[in-house]
Order: C-alpha cells, then sequence, then structure tokens
C-alpha cells in the first residue's frame, strides 16, 4: 500500500488500540463530552503524549479538535503529527480492496472509513495497522 510507517510510533498505537484505555467513537478525533475517541485521535494522543505538544481544544460552536502548529484539525491528524509517525498521508488505507467487509468500491479503504463507516473495533484496526502500514 505504501511506506513503513515509524515501528515504534506503530507499536505504540497498535499498543494503545488494543489497551482498552480509549473508548471508540465516530466522526471526529475526540469527544471530550463522551470521552471518545476514534483511531486517528488516539494517534494524536500519543504524539501529545511524547513529544509534550499540541492540545485539545474546543474552538466556539464547533467538535473538539487537536490543536498543533498548524491551527485546530478535528477530523484528521495534522501534519506534525503525521510527520511524527512517518504517515504518507493523514488518513492512510489499512484495509485491502479483496477483504469482504471492505465497502469502498475497489480501493483500499482508509484508517477513518473502517473507523467511522465500517464500525471496526480497536482491536480490528490494530490488526489492520499491524498488517499494511
Amino acid at each position: 500500500m505504501s511506506s513503513k510507517m515509524n515501528p515504534t510510533v506503530k507499536a505504540l498505537w497498535v499498543d494503545a488500540l488494543r489497551s482498552g484505555e480509549y473508548r471508540q467513537g465516530r466522526g471526529q478525533l475526540h469527544n471530550d463530552t463522551t470521552g471518545e475517541y476514534c483511531c486517528l485521535g488516539v494517534l494524536c494522543s500519543l504524539y501529545m503524549q511524547h513529544t509534550g505538544k499540541g492540545d485539545w481544544v474546543r474552538p466556539t460552536n464547533s467538535l473538539m479538535g487537536f490543536k498543533g502548529r498548524e491551527g485546530i484539525c478535528e477530523c484528521f491528524p495534522p501534519e506534525e503529527v503525521q510527520y511524527w509517525a512517518d504517515l504518507y498521508c493523514n488518513d492512510p488505507r489499512i484495509m485491502p480492496s479483496t477483504d469482504p467487509r471492505n465497502d469502498s468500491f475497489g480501493i483500499p479503504a482508509a484508517v477513518s472509513h473502517v473507523n467511522d463507516r465500517l464500525g471496526l473495533t480497536f482491536a480490528e484496526i490494530a490488526d489492520l495497522i499491524e498488517e499494511n502500514l
């Protein structure tokens, strides 16, 4: 699918998704009201923990977002998180197009799609990250 992500960050992300410490949510990186995260929000949280950079903020009349150097991102990690993880984009593709659960019309499914639309669990997403990134 692409070049491999940073193996240290990958291990942190996969372990965090399997840990049970994060409640899974959909549609935004982090929901401070429910305490839920999308799998990409977990990656942002790890970035904050390991670099001391970034913060969760809620702009007026908006979703909770990750505030970094580039401003506030609500649905996808900012470039600084992407670069830290050595990801080729902010929403990498992790589900092969041949997987019967994939409804992406013959193309590999992105992390956000797998989390938000297909409803795979964090453990299932961790398996896909491990296999494909």
